[in-house]
């Protein structure tokens, strides 16, 4: 076997000696690769479909700074006009994602004088991590990035009328 290349100039060759058996064959690859979102979609998602998250959800913003706690997903209102702050993971979330919506939660809570709701979304959550939610009043929402997919495409097929439409 000789294989070359031009840049950098050089040339490798493999010698086998003696061969004692040779096998062809004809391989098929039946797998499906499965990335259907990225986190940055599941937000665009939840942006354009509030109701992913909850019925009556108005998203007011997203990647809200939050000073030294740091940004939040997206942020909004819930039916009752209470805040909400959504964390979104795309895959199985722990405590460290507790933590965090918690901390967002704790420094929301000191600027304004209205309740405010956590919601973690991810396709799943630990059991240690649904309990520490349960004890810090936080929620859980399960939202798969496949959901967010096919929301998403429903919404690239739109006919351009429906864009215009006053």
């Amino acid at each position: 076997i000789r294989a070359s290349r031009l840049h950098p100039k050089e040339t490798i060759q493999v010698f086998f000696r003696p061969v004692f058996h040779i096998l062809t064959s004809s391989l098929t690859d039946n797998g499906e690769f499965s990335l259907y979102v990225t986190e940055l979609d599941m937000k665009k998602a939840i942006l354009n479909f509030p109701v992913l998250v909850e019925e009556g959800f108005r998203p007011t913003s997203s990647e809200k700074e939050l000073g030294e706690s740091g940004f939040v997903d997206v942020f909004g209102e819930d039916a009752n006009g209470n805040f909400v702050i959504v964390e979104i993971k795309r895959g199985l979330v722990g405590k460290e994602a507790v933590i965090q919506l918690e901390r967002y939660v704790k420094a929301v809570k000191k600027k304004v004088n209205r309740p405010v709701r956590g919601i973690l979304v991810a396709p799943e959550i630990q059991k240690e991590a649904q309990f520490m939610l349960a004890t810090r009043n936080l929620e859980f929402k399960p939202l798969t990035p496949k959901k967010c997919y096919e929301s998403l495409k429903v919404e690239r097929k739109k006919r351009l009328d429906e864009f215009l439409a006053i």
